[in-house]
């Protein structure tokens, strides 16, 4: 899945609506990232993921209380923590890749000599 925010078309909707770039641009990668999160289907009624945004959700946007249904965010929340479980096979940690819903190895940090350690590979300076 995919998910665009357009800059150009966010500014040009907040200098029409006297609002902030950035507060209309920060919606739209809000509004973005449920889809993301929540999968397909995931527009609603009310909240953040509504469409479409009309003058009186743009009012909410503008009044800062524009924000995901509870039952939104605890889907996204229990959804991020299933990918982020870490399990260890053979005693090399693994994390789930979001994208193809398989494991690979987490990267082990060296603070001292400043390399990352990843499947056998080392990389230094990073």
């Amino acid at each position: 899945m995919v998910a665009n925010v357009f800059s150009y078309d966010a500014e040009k909707l907040a200098n029409r609506r006297g609002m902030r770039h950035g507060v209309i641009l920060g919606h739209l990668a809000a509004h973005e990232l449920g889809h993301l999160l929540l999968g397909a289907g995931s527009h609603s009624a009310r909240g953040i993921m509504h469409v479409p945004w009309c003058h009186k959700e743009l009012d909410v946007i503008e009044q800062g209380l524009m924000v995901f249904t509870p039952q939104q965010a605890e889907s996204m929340r229990t959804d991020i923590r299933a990918r982020t479980v870490v399990e260890k096979i053979d005693g090399v940690a693994l994390a789930p890749n979001i994208m193809s819903n398989t494991r690979m190895p987490v990267p082990v940090y060296l603070a001292k000599t400043k390399s990352i350690v990843s499947g056998g590979l080392r990389r230094a300076g990073v």
